[in-house]
């Protein structure tokens, strides 16, 4: 792996999970006021993938 990829990695990360914790925020806001539990239902998974992606290790190659 290129070392400019590894330097890339983490901020790449948590730009994604910054993304997904947006779309989770909205859809909570949208379960509250049009669908309560359907929509938080949905929007609980999405915070953790969120968290998921934020706390992700680094790759093997880049670890080194």
């Amino acid at each position: 792996m290129k070392k400019i990829d590894c330097l890339v990695e983490r901020p790449a990360n948590l730009a994604i999970a910054f993304a997904i914790f947006m779309m989770a925020l909205g859809m909570s806001v949208i379960g509250v006021t049009l669908l309560p539990v359907i929509g938080l239902m949905m929007a609980v998974p999405i915070f953790a993938l969120s968290g998921f992606f934020a706390f992700s290790p680094k790759s093997k190659e880049c670890s080194l």
